[in-house]
């Protein structure tokens, strides 16, 4: 597995992750209301989801090599890399975060709240917790899926999506603990187009390295057929 697949999954943990505050904020602001709440309580949250997004990406991972294999050989790269370019895209023009923003549904929000008024466990609290919201729908959460389905391999893929969730726990460690200038900073219209731009350069870059490598393989396959005539 290419390592530039792995930084890009990080990066994109890291640089997008305010969007976890409108899916994750409410479960990482209503589990540190508690009086016993601790760092441990958002280690587990956090390790609840990196789980849920490594199950997500060992089925993509799957389902990349089902493609590669039986339908078209570069389908799982063509595919992940333009998801990837859209949602670089959504960072650059303000057109496009409309599409991709996403917030908890109300209704899991109210269900967290009765959890925590019922349950003593908050460790334990806040990895179920975890493990339910790496489920939920987020727009920051398409280019990880589209990486791991670029992977192509259960295992890899599963591996990509938890480096992805690695790169969030900064921010989501720092919303729990009460920090937000990480928050304010990665807000700012400069970082947002420079993610964006990221994004799309590593997008674009995929794609011709796959096209060059699909020409490159042509001309060997040409000139093997060449020799044995």
């Amino acid at each position: 597995m290419s390592l530039a697949i792995l930084a890009t999954a990080f990066l994109q943990g890291l640089l997008g992750s305010t969007h976890c505050i409108g899916m994750c904020g409410p479960f990482v602001g209503l589990l540190n209301s508690r009086a016993d709440a601790s760092f441990a309580t958002n280690f587990f949250y956090n390790l609840g989801r990196s789980l849920s997004y490594a199950s997500i990406g060992s089925l993509l991972g799957f389902l990349g090599w089902g493609a590669n294999r039986f339908l078209f050989a570069e389908l799982a790269v063509y595919l992940g890399s333009s998801i990837i370019l859209i949602y670089g895209l959504s960072y650059i023009f303000p057109i496009f975060p409309k599409i991709f923003k996403s917030s908890a549904p109300q209704w899991l929000v109210n269900t967290s709240v009765q959890f925590l008024k019922n349950t003593n466990n908050t460790n334990l609290l806040g990895f179920l917790m975890g493990i339910v919201s790496g489920l939920l729908p987020c727009g920051l959460l398409y280019p990880a899926y589209s990486l791991a389905l670029l992977a192509g391999d259960p295992i890899q893929s599963a591996f990509v999506m938890v480096v992805f969730s690695l790169g969030t726990y900064p921010m989501l460690y720092s919303l729990g603990l009460g920090g937000r200038k990480i928050f304010q900073f990665l807000q700012k219209r400069p970082i947002q187009i420079a993610i964006g731009i990221f994004l799309v350069i590593f997008a674009l870059f995929t794609i011709y390295n796959r096209f060059q490598l699909s020409l490159q393989e042509e001309v060997e396959c040409e000139t093997d057929l060449d020799v044995k005539r």
